[in-house]
């Protein structure tokens, strides 16, 4: 039975015509597909002040080199949780929320315009993200790459700051 992020992820791969992937927990969205993929893995919250049925869009970015995704079994369409990972919740971009809201018509696509903008700022290729965070970028416990990872996209993002 899906799981309400993966109803999400697919009605947002459907709305905005993006690619999905799916691990065994979670299911994610290709923002940019290369040697580095680029993803976002949305998760609903509800707003708080607003009606019962009012949501917004929340989520991580992750970042997983292509070699490092295994199937959970040969032919299947579902990968294991990868080994190698860098990420960020979206929330440390506040800009970003402005068009986090969802509502019966879908997602705002100034999101996901939005979530490209800045996932395009980083390398596409392994060496160039070894280069700018350190050999072991992929390998290190989360919250070690997550703060030099926001730092460098606030630090490069031409959008404004909230």
């Amino acid at each position: 039975m899906p799981t309400p992020q993966s109803q999400l992820a697919e009605r947002l791969a459907d709305q905005f015509g993006l690619s999905a992937i799916r691990f065994r927990h979670f299911d994610s969205l290709v923002l940019a597909d290369g040697p580095v993929l680029k993803l976002f893995v949305p998760r609903l919250r509800r707003m708080l002040g607003g009606r019962a049925r009012d949501r917004m869009i929340d989520g991580e970015l992750l970042f997983v080199p292509r070699l490092a995704l295994k199937a959970m079994r040969a032919g299947s369409e579902r990968f294991e949780a990868p080994d190698l990972v860098c990420g960020c919740p979206i929330a440390n971009f506040p800009w970003l929320m402005g068009h986090a809201g969802k509502n019966d018509a879908g997602a705002d696509p100034r999101l996901i315009v939005d979530l490209r903008q800045l996932v395009s700022l980083l390398p596409d290729d392994e060496p160039s993200w070894r280069a700018l965070f350190g050999a072991d970028v992929f390998a290190r416990p989360r919250l070690e790459t997550t703060v030099p990872l926001v730092a460098y996209l606030r630090e490069s993002s031409p959008s404004p700051r909230a």
